[in-house]
């Protein structure tokens, strides 16, 4: 039998005799090291990435530019990003500063660093972010000591009681 497909239309054996595969498209712009990225995940031509720059990046694969950016996104190196499925203009980032930030990348256009939102509940660095799919305004984060942490941005400013407080 034929040899399943694999990479890019490629059979197994036909991938082994290929001794390099390249880029689709490189995009540079962080002057230190990146330690994540994510696509839109609603249009797949655009990402966004984080690194120990402190800086977040927009990117159109098409143009091969950023289209946005916050400089000095976080005080310290930005460990994470996630992509919001729901709401395709928000972004979550972690950092090494033991911050969370809700971004809208609509306005991240000339090097703005003005978040929707800055949760500090971290007491280490932030290592993990990840949004729940099918809802609006949830996601969980995670920290180097060990703690998992869930948010929903969408009751930022709500009133609450000391025992929704606790929950």
């Amino acid at each position: 039998s034929d040899a399943p497909v694999v990479g890019g239309g490629l059979s197994s054996a036909e991938l082994a005799r290929h001794t390099c595969v390249w880029a689709r498209c490189e995009l540079a712009g962080h002057s230190d090291t990146i330690e994540d990225v994510c696509f839109n995940p609603r249009d797949e031509k655009e990402l966004c990435s984080v690194g120990d720059d402190r800086s977040m990046f927009f990117w159109d694969t098409r143009a091969k530019r950023a289209t946005g950016y916050a400089k000095s996104a976080h005080a310290d190196d930005v460990h994470c990003v996630a992509w919001s499925s729901f709401d395709e203009h928000v972004i979550v980032t972690g950092s090494k500063d033991t911050t969370v930030k809700v971004w809208d990348r609509r306005v991240l256009t000339n090097g703005s660093n003005e978040a929707m939102h800055t949760f500090d509940t971290h007491t280490d660095r932030v290592l993990c972010v990840d949004m729940n799919p099918p809802t609006k305004g949830g996601f969980m984060t995670s920290d180097e000591a060990g703690r998992i942490n869930i948010f929903d941005y969408t009751k930022v400013g709500a009133a609450t009681t000391p025992a929704l407080a606790r929950a």
